[in-house]
C-alpha cells in the first residue's frame, strides 16, 4: 500500500509539472499551459482523489463522521508521507476546491465527495512532525512553495488580478472579479434600502358576520404618539425646573 501512495504521489507531481505551476517558471510558461491547468483541477485531479478514496480505510458514525482513516496500518510510512506532501503541494497550487468538493447528501446535509482522503489529509497535517516542517522548526530549515497558485504567482510577479477574459492557470476568466464583487454590493445596499422602506405587514381577521378577510386593527398597537407633522413645530420644555429667573 505504501508503494501504491508513492505512484499515486508521482503522477499528481508530474501532473502539476507538466502544467507549468511551479514557483520558477516565467508567465509565458505558466500561460502557455492554462488550458491544461484548467483541466487538471476540473478532471484529472479529481479523477486521483477518487482513487485514493477507494483505497483509503475509515471508520464512520451514525452522523457520517469519518475518523481513523488511513491507508496503512501505521499512517506513516514513507509513501504516505510523500503522497500527503505531494497532495499539500497540489492544494497551495489550487487544488483545495477540487479535494473539499461536498455534494448534497441525505437530510440536507453536504457530503464530501472524498470524505476519507480529506479526514486523512486533515489528520496528518496536525501531526506535530509534519507542522514542525510546514514552519521550518526541522534541521532542514524552512522550504519554500514549490507549485504556486495562480494568486501566488501573480503576486511574486507583480502580475495585476485578472480581468474579464484573462486567461490564468485556472483557464480563462467570465468575469471581471473586482467589478463583480462592487455590483454585489450595490445590489445588497439596495435590496437593503427596498426592505426598509415596506410598510409593515397588514394584518387580517375573518369577519364572522359577513365570512370575509378584513383588516385587524388592535388599539393594543395604536401609536398614539403626535404624528410627523404635528412633531416639526416648536417643542415647549419649560425651564427644566431650573427656573428661568435664575439665569
Amino acid at each position: 500500500m505504501s508503494q501504491m501512495c508513492m505512484r499515486e504521489a508521482e503522477d499528481i507531481y508530474s501532473m502539476l509539472g507538466k502544467c507549468e505551476l511551479a514557483n520558477w517558471k516565467t508567465p509565458e510558461q505558466r500561460d502557455s499551459k492554462a488550458e491544461e491547468a484548467k483541466e487538471l483541477f476540473a478532471e484529472s485531479l479529481p479523477a486521483h482523489f477518487a482513487n485514493l478514496e477507494e483505497l483509503a480505510s475509515g471508520d464512520v458514525n451514525d452522523d457520517g463522521k469519518w475518523s481513523n482513516c488511513k491507508f496503512t496500518t501505521t499512517v506513516t510510512t514513507a509513501g504516505e508521507i510523500y503522497l500527503w506532501g505531494i497532495i499539500h503541494q497540489a492544494v497551495l497550487a489550487g487544488a483545495g476546491p477540487a479535494l473539499n468538493k461536498t455534494k448534497n447528501a441525505r437530510g440536507g446535509k453536504l457530503e464530501n465527495y472524498y470524505p476519507k482522503l480529506c479526514k486523512w489529509y486533515q489528520t496528518l497535517g496536525e501531526e506535530d512532525g509534519i507542522r514542525a516542517a510546514l514552519d521550518g522548526k526541522t534541521p532542514m530549515g524552512e522550504f519554500a512553495v514549490y507549485f504556486l497558485s495562480t494568486a501566488a504567482f501573480n503576486e511574486k510577479h507583480g502580475i495585476e488580478a485578472p480581468t474579464a477574459g484573462t486567461v490564468n492557470g485556472y483557464g480563462t476568466v467570465e468575469v471581471d472579479l473586482a467589478a463583480e464583487a462592487a455590483k454585489l454590493k450595490e445590489t445588497m445596499k439596495a435590496l437593503r434600502a427596498s426592505q426598509m422602506n415596506k410598510p409593515p405587514p397588514l394584518a387580517m381577521k375573518l369577519n364572522k358576520e359577513t365570512g370575509e378577510m378584513e383588516k385587524f386593527v388592535s388599539s393594543a398597537l395604536t401609536d398614539d404618539l403626535p404624528s410627523e407633522e404635528e412633531a416639526d413645530g416648536d417643542v415647549d420644555i419649560g425651564d427644566m425646573g431650573l427656573g428661568g429667573d435664575d439665569y
